[in-house]
């Protein structure tokens, strides 16, 4: 299956067990996409998972999952009528150079945080339209990696340039880093595991060790080894001892003209149907601390709905599928015997109203499960709605059949 490639005995060892442990798992995704027909795809989930099969294959099958879910084998298609937040390619841009050198396969990356005007974003994005869009970034810089992979038969990943320069220390910095954006790169780097094997930070401010102390606490081991950091004083003399100048681009002291967008200004459109929505029409749900809450919604496959949900506050939303269990209690156990209808993950706690939309799947029960397990002591209030659209637009507010 494998006789192309170039592997090692090692990786095909692991990429034997992986396929003895979800063998049929990764045929069906075979038969609608081209993900496991590539053998470093499969074999980034062991190297992450320091060759724990078992656990790797839990985590692979989940990504798969995410992946059906959000057709990402799709979303370069997508834009902001799909729900992606478009203007997020030009106000938070990930740049791609390209091949780093004829002898190394990896590719380059750049991004400039430090010129990103995130007051106006912590107080305007839309959390799942951004993911949505930052999703469809990963995927392009995959797609560039598989690219060299199918060239090379070996092999690749990314190298990635995090430039601090202009970043400025304010009073909400360290809430946004330790919030907002840990669950962002910890949510693409769960599903994008080992994909960056050196993570490059230049232009680091005065202030870098308190950004470092609330980073290091959510980057994993493995990542952390892969950073390293340099100051504005010395940042093009190292990159050029690591790089080769021909792919640094000239602003780093290499000789790439290659151009590097710069953020523009932050405009985030509002969906026409966030825009004439009555936030007086939101539910307050409150979860308790160390616990979590269920929602059940019985949907007919075809229905369209919609979602509006507005918290300043993290906690973490799922939802399960069954055709006939109409109530679960105990969401970590019964989900096993269910299937994930959303891609969830931490939501972290913007002043913004999120929106989305949805055509559910399949006729059943739909159990939604928001969670505040981390907290000890404090609880977590959110506010919802969730309406089913007719064909003729108009909308129907949907009530949970249990919660």
């Amino acid at each position: 299956m494998w006789s192309s490639w170039t592997l090692s005995a090692t990786e095909i060892k692991a990429l034997t067990e992986l396929q003895n442990a979800i063998g049929p798992v990764i045929a069906e995704n075979r038969q609608s996409s081209n993900y496991c027909n590539n053998p470093f795809n499969l074999l980034r989930w062991t190297y992450a998972y320091e060759g724990d099969v078992e656990l790797a294959a839990k985590k692979l099958v989940r990504h798969l999952r995410i992946r059906e879910l959000l057709d990402l084998d799709n979303i370069e298609c997508m834009d902001e009528s799909d729900g992606v937040d478009d203007a997020a390619d030009g106000y938070a841009p990930m740049n791609l150079i390209g091949r780093i050198s004829a002898s190394d396969p990896r590719i380059l990356i750049v991004e400039q945080p430090g010129q990103f005007d995130l007051q106006t974003m912590m107080k305007s994005i839309r959390i799942t339209a951004f993911m949505l869009n930052r999703f469809r970034t990963m995927e392009r810089f995959l797609q560039a990696i598989q690219a060299e992979e199918v060239k090379e038969r070996k092999m690749s990943s990314a190298v990635m340039i995090i430039d601090l320069e202009g970043l400025a220390f304010q009073s909400n910095l360290i809430g946004f880093i330790s919030g907002p954006y840990r669950i962002l790169w910890g949510t693409l780097i769960e599903q994008y595991p080992y994909l960056i094997s050196q993570i490059l930070i230049v232009n680091t401010p005065s202030f870098m060790s308190v950004i470092w102390n609330a980073c290091s606490a959510f980057i994993p081991a493995e990542y952390r080894k892969k950073i390293q950091l340099l100051s504005a004083s010395d940042s093009k003399v190292e990159l050029q001892k690591v790089l080769p100048t021909s792919i640094l681009p000239r602003i780093y002291g290499g000789a790439n003209e290659a151009c590097i967008l710069k953020p523009v200004e932050c405009k985030i459109s509002i969906p026409k149907a966030a825009l004439s929505f009555d936030e007086m029409m939101l539910e307050e749900v409150i979860i308790p601390a160390g616990s979590f809450v269920v929602h059940t919604f019985n949907f007919t496959a075809g229905d369209k709905v919609e979602f509006f949900i507005k918290h300043e506050t993290e906690f973490t939303m799922n939802m399960f599928y069954h055709a006939e269990k109409q109530v679960i209690t105990k969401p970590s156990i019964d989900a096993e015997s269910m299937e994930e209808a959303y891609a969830g993950c931490e939501r972290p706690g913007l002043p913004t109203l999120d929106h989305w939309n949805w055509v559910v799947p399949k006729t059943g029960h739909y159990h939604t499960v928001y969670g505040n397990e981390k907290a000890w002591i404090m609880s977590v209030q959110f506010k919802y709605q969730v309406f089913k659209v007719h064909e003729n637009g108009l909308k129907i507010k949907v009530c949970p059949i249990s919660s």
